[in-house]
């Protein structure tokens, strides 16, 4: 699990381990932690991150124990969506206090989701790799469905 997969445009069946249904510009929107890492799905709008492969094609994959930073765009009839995907290394991450969906996997292993106005961030800490993974992606509507 080195790896660190970006996908959009699909839904796999994973198991989620927390789920908030909140309107999110106008339109309801599911945030959901994985035991995969994170997935937000809406009726025009899927984002799936990853440490593990869910299939299809992934718009890209990183590697977990490497510091990078990568920049996708997702468009579709109804949505564009600009993620940055920021890894870094750490060894210890504090557990943030003020985020809106939040799951503990085990001793400085978790994940958090933030979501703001237009706007969600993540965190995905992998201690046995010294890392922690942060997203942030932006929405914006193109037509409004």
């Amino acid at each position: 699990m080195e790896k660190f997969y970006v996908a959009f445009g699909v839904v796999p069946k994973v198991h989620v381990f927390k789920t908030l249904k909140k309107n999110f510009l106008g339109q309801d929107f599911v945030f959901n932690i994985i035991g995969e890492s994170h997935m937000v799905v809406s009726d025009v709008f899927s984002e799936v991150c990853s440490c593990v492969d869910l299939g299809g094609v992934p718009a890209g994959v990183l590697n977990v124990k490497e510091e990078s930073e990568k920049f996708f765009v997702f468009e579709n009839d109804f949505v564009k969506c600009e993620t940055t995907v920021f890894i870094r290394k750490a060894s210890v991450v504090a557990v943030p206090e003020d985020y809106d969906l939040f799951h503990e996997f085990g001793k400085d292993a978790f994940t958090g989701i933030f979501i703001g106005d237009g706007y969600y961030e993540t965190i995905h800490t992998y201690p046995e790799f010294g890392s922690v993974v942060m997203t942030r992606s932006v929405l914006s509507w193109k037509t409004k469905s």
